[in-house]
């Protein structure tokens, strides 16, 4: 028998665009066939997305992309996916600058997960300056998380300039023009800095002009306040006295506060930069003027009285000129011929007890205030050295001493060799310099090769704190012991600096000598925290190459 075949049909044409239904039922027609389009759409979108894993060689140029565009975030993450072995040997390829940002982009966003100590640890492996400079990186992104902008613009000041312009760069307007706001009381650096890049992104940037009141006392508008220091200011006839100053809506000092005049002899580089601030030109002294030009700017320096007397040629008599903690000095918008003006900001009761010490009234420069004291007596740096007051630990003035370095170096001995240096540091300083002089038993002239190791000029101070390069602070040491002094204990003296900017810190630096052997045997150094009493270094750096 044979079967019945059906007729042939022909295929019914597929509408252009279609798709074949699936051989197989899937689930998701079975859903759709329940419950409808709705319920399928809610299903897509709740469920999670499947994406096919990167091959390895894709990973890795993605974190090289990254690290050349300097997405630190990015390079953070994506160093988390790796496994340790992995890590430590990309940490390993990475520069100090890179490794740094890296370290504080982890710190900043990966706290918690799975690989933040091991991606910290490979950073810092064998560079002590990545885990610094990684704080000083990470302080400066938390402040702007947190928009503390006083605190950002401290940490930048302890950047280079290229680290600066970079962050700068990557702020959104509101945020550089907060920035910009803050600067002027803590940083003419970043002050010059930040405008510059607000000029050129076309970020307006409020011109900061605002007037000074103290105690009531409208003094007029101003440009600019700066932090203080220690300088000559004439105190008998002040232009105001009272309790706190402002500029605008902006408090600047508290307390009972006097404003005077404060002179201060400029070197030509001061003297163009405060050109520059008031947008001032021409280069002319002044009539009378014995010194020079001399800009009415208390922060800029400090002056004995009988040096400042014959260098101002408007200068009002005046009965007594004292040297006391300035609190600011603010610069006014009006000029004086080639001369900025300006008025430094002092606490009454120094002045007042300044007064009584000094009988009340003398001619100026009448032989008061007395030349900066920068030898200390004996052959080795003493707990309280002449021309430094003593600062008790945690009490009101341990935060009052000047910016930067205020050192102290021994007289050299009969041999020709430094004795020591005692120092008070507040904030980070670019005041250091490189060696000028040769220390005893430095050998000139053989490129730092001597017998038993190489020679290196050791700062006693180094010049990240502010040390000079003259023979008082120099002393014949080995180079790797040189570095490694400051990898292992002076770099924790300045990244304290940088993350307490405000704390007064002790500095002593005290070389060893075997007998009459020129070269320091071993450098003692201690460091303490005058607000705190935290002692932040208290060890020796040995000098084994040459011993």
């Amino acid at each position: 028998m044979h079967g019945f075949r059906s007729p042939a049909v022909a295929a019914r044409p597929r509408a252009v665009g279609s798709i074949a239904a699936p051989a197989r039922s899937h689930p998701l027609l079975a859903m759709q066939r329940m419950a409808g389009n709705r319920a399928v759409a809610g299903l897509l979108t709740s469920g999670p997305i499947v994406v096919q894993r990167s091959s390895r060689d894709d990973l890795l140029t993605a974190l090289r992309t990254a690290v050349q565009a300097g997405q630190w975030q990015e390079v953070a993450t994506r160093l988390n996916g790796f496994n340790t072995a992995d890590i430590k040997r990309l940490a390993a390829g990475l520069s100090v600058g890179e490794a740094a940002n890296t370290r504080a982009a982890v710190s900043t966003y990966l706290a918690g997960w799975p690989q933040e100590e091991a991606i910290i640890a490979a950073l810092d492996a064998g560079r002590a300056e990545v885990a610094r400079i990684g704080r000083i990186y990470h302080a400066y992104e938390e402040a702007l998380r947190s928009g503390d902008w006083p605190t950002a613009v401290q940490q930048l000041h302890a950047m280079s300039d290229v680290d600066i312009a970079a962050r700068l760069r990557k702020l959104p307007p509101d945020s550089l023009r907060a920035l910009c706001g803050a600067a002027p009381e803590l940083s003419e650096r970043i002050t010059r800095l930040a405008n510059s890049m607000a000029s050129q992104r076309g970020v307006e940037v409020p011109d900061g002009l605002g007037h000074l009141v103290v105690g009531g006392r409208d003094l007029g508008a101003v440009r600019e306040f700066r932090a203080g220091g220690e300088s000559t200011v004439e105190v008998t006839t002040p232009a105001a006295r009272g309790e706190g100053a402002s500029i605008g809506a902006r408090q600047i000092a508290e307390g009972l506060l006097l404003v005077s005049q404060a002179d201060v002899p400029l070197t030509p580089a001061s003297e163009a930069a405060i050109r520059n601030l008031l947008g001032t030109a021409g280069s002319g002294a002044g009539a009378g003027g014995a010194g020079g030009t001399t800009a009415l700017a208390g922060a800029e320096g400090s002056a004995v009285a009988t040096g400042v007397a014959g260098t101002a040629p408007a200068r009002i008599a005046v009965s007594l000129a004292v040297r006391v903690p300035v609190v600011g000095v603010a610069f006014l918008v009006g000029l004086l011929g080639p001369y900025a003006v300006g008025w430094a900001i002092v606490h009454a009761e120094e002045v007042d007890k300044a007064l009584k010490e000094y009988g009340g009234t003398l001619p100026p420069g009448g032989g008061l205030a007395q030349p900066e004291v920068d030898t200390m007596s004996g052959s080795a740096p003493s707990s309280a050295p002449q021309g430094q007051r003593e600062h008790q630990d945690g009490g009101d003035d341990c935060r009052d001493c000047k910016p930067g370095a205020d050192p102290l170096y021994g007289p050299l001995d009969d041999l020709g060799r430094a004795t020591g240096v005692r120092a008070i540091l507040k904030g980070r300083t670019w005041s250091g310099q490189e060696p000028q002089d040769d220390p005893a038993g430095f050998v000139t002239g053989i490129s730092g090769t001597a017998e038993g190791g190489q020679q290196a000029r050791a700062h006693l101070l180094a010049k990240v704190l502010g040390g000079n390069g003259g023979a008082r602070n120099l002393v014949t040491f080995g180079q790797a012991e040189n570095v490694k002094m400051y990898e292992q204990l002076e770099s924790r003296v300045e990244e304290h600096l940088t993350l307490f900017p405000e704390h007064c810190v002790e500095f002593v630096s005290t070389p060893q000598y075997p007998g009459r052997i020129l070269s320091a045997s071993l450098i003692h150094l201690f460091a303490r925290d005058l607000c705190t009493g935290q002692v932040i270094v208290n060890e020796p750096a040995y000098n084994r190459s040459l011993h």
